[in-house]
């Protein structure tokens, strides 16, 4: 921002000092709409994985980066915002190609403990998992039963009295 904002200060002319603080200003905006846009690209590279970016999404991004672009071409305007239309290019060739690089795993468990295509030790597991319950539950069955016994006895010792 600030080498920007000397950069600016000694090489281009301004009218004012008004005019060069609204120019450092909106410099800094562009810069941090470009940061902005970039954790996206670094959460796909960690995790190998695009499968949370629907298809949908990229076809927004698509349409509004080419109206942008278009416009950058057609209308006047300052060099800034043309640079800015084109640095969403660059984004958006990144989203692409790391769309392209990490295919999607069917496999792969998402954030909700779910997966389109299990493997087998995933299946594995949830057999394993059901005959633990239905072993839970046949155990608190029995124990019921029980309990329902000897409140028959005592109600009959009771009686009895």
């Amino acid at each position: 921002m600030s080498g920007y904002a000397m950069y600016s200060l000694t090489q281009l002319k301004h009218k004012s000092w008004y005019s060069w603080i609204l120019n450092s200003l909106v410099g800094f905006i562009y810069m941090f709409g470009f940061v902005m846009m970039t954790p996206q690209l670094f959460i796909n590279y960690k995790l190998k994985s695009v499968a949370h970016m629907n298809w949908r999404t990229l076809t927004y991004k698509t349409l509004g980066t080419f109206v942008d672009d278009l416009f950058a071409f057609v209308i006047k305007m300052p060099v800034m915002h043309r640079l800015s239309c084109f640095r969403d290019d660059i984004i958006f060739f990144i989203f692409l190609y790391q769309k392209w690089i990490y295919r999607v795993d069917y496999t792969r468990v998402n954030e909700f403990g779910q997966c389109e295509e299990p493997t087998k030790d995933m299946l594995e597991e949830q057999k394993q998992q059901k005959q633990q319950k239905e072993e839970v539950a046949a155990i608190e069955e029995v124990g019921a039963i029980e309990e329902t016994a000897e409140d028959g006895i005592r109600r009959r010792g009771a009686r009895d009295k």
